[in-house]
């Protein structure tokens, strides 16, 4: 996401023209170069395949020449190898490029085709294959392209005169879009924030237990993968303690345990776990069983729901009270993800 700044200024230095030019200035051209060189070496690599055109076009169209493009190239990718290695390497504690090496792990390395060799990775490999997240970052840069495009054609339609029937059907066509963009952006949106019960479930945990001076909680995947991040780890390391930040907590010692592939039997082994942010069941049984515990052993302190799916209930829409709260036919149905247990 870092690499999108970057973009859209080399974009908008791209874009940005008068009005009757057919091309961006030269010194705008050589900075949006610059940018996605800075964007590629930096943070993304992919934003490579984006520059590259860009290249072969100013090439070809004399907007550039070869030798100017060098000099631009050379500086802009070794400035900025510089700079991201001087950073990095000062976190990392060792001399390291992250985009490099990334290339090099995966490409020469041929280490990413490791992912899903192990039976215990099968699902999440069969996820993975059919999720278009993955592949999402390679378009990401052209959106804010598209959006340019979208706002181009309906200016064009809403500039038709509406004292013709087709213009006044262009401006209903971009009235008619903008509402259902709304409409689809605020549904996604709220469920979007309801899909995040692994970061709930860990602020809410913190705050159970602000006053508890040893903790050893174990975080189950579904709650690492749904937001209980390093950075909801107040009270133990990772934090800003280490960078000098935050002082630490007078008298904590907590333990955030995110092992994967330990069943509940394991885990009630090992005394050192006093808690648990556990994953509950489909089967929406209740209490600790729906979870695999054993209630002897555990108590179920809290649970958190998440989204499930949204459910239209066309029932509503039957009369004109209805029609005019058309919103409230649509409605969010959420389901039993996480459970905060602690041991007896």
């Amino acid at each position: 996401m870092f690499a999108l700044v970057p973009v859209n200024l080399a974009s908008y230095l791209l874009l940005n023209r008068a009005p009757n030019s057919s091309r961006p200035p030269q010194c705008d051209l050589h900075r949006a170069i610059s940018l996605l060189i800075f964007a590629a070496v930096v943070f993304r690599s992919e934003v490579a395949m984006f520059v590259g055109p860009i290249v072969l076009q100013a090439l070809l169209h004399g907007q550039s020449t070869i030798s100017k493009l060098l000099v631009i190239g050379i500086v802009a990718g070794v400035g900025s190898a510089a700079l991201t290695v001087l950073i990095d390497s000062y976190f990392w504690q060792r001399p390291i490029w992250p985009e490099l090496y990334g290339i090099y792990f995966n490409v020469v390395q041929g280490k990413s085709s490791e992912w899903g060799v192990r039976v215990l990775r099968v699902v999440p490999q069969y996820e993975m294959s059919h999720s278009t997240a993955r592949y999402r970052h390679f378009i990401l840069y052209v959106v804010p392209l598209f959006n340019i495009a979208a706002a181009r054609g309906a200016t064009w339609l809403i500039s038709r005169r509406k004292g013709h029937i087709f213009g006044r059907i262009c401006f209903l066509v971009v009235a008619g879009v903008l509402v259902a963009n709304l409409m689809v952006t605020t549904a996604l949106t709220s469920a979007s924030i309801a899909n995040y019960p692994g970061g709930e479930a860990l602020a809410r945990f913190n705050e159970l237990y602000r006053y508890r001076a040893t903790i050893h909680v174990h975080i189950s995947n579904l709650a690492a993968q749904t937001g209980a991040s390093i950075f909801l780890q107040a009270n133990g390391p990772p934090s800003g303690i280490e960078l000098g930040i935050l002082p630490p907590p007078r008298g904590h010692s907590w333990v955030y345990n995110k092992t994967e592939h330990l069943d509940p039997q394991t885990i009630t082994s090992t005394k050192s776990i006093t808690h648990v942010i556990a994953e509950c069941q489909p089967d929406e049984r209740s209490g600790v069983a729906g979870t695999g515990f054993s209630a002897t052993r555990w108590r179920e302190v809290e649970v958190i729901r998440g989204f499930k799916k949204w459910q239209l209930n066309l029932s509503i829409l039957k009369d004109v009270d209805g029609l005019l709260h058309f919103w409230d036919a649509l409605t969010m149905v959420e389901e039993k993800k996480l459970a905060i247990l602690e041991r007896r």
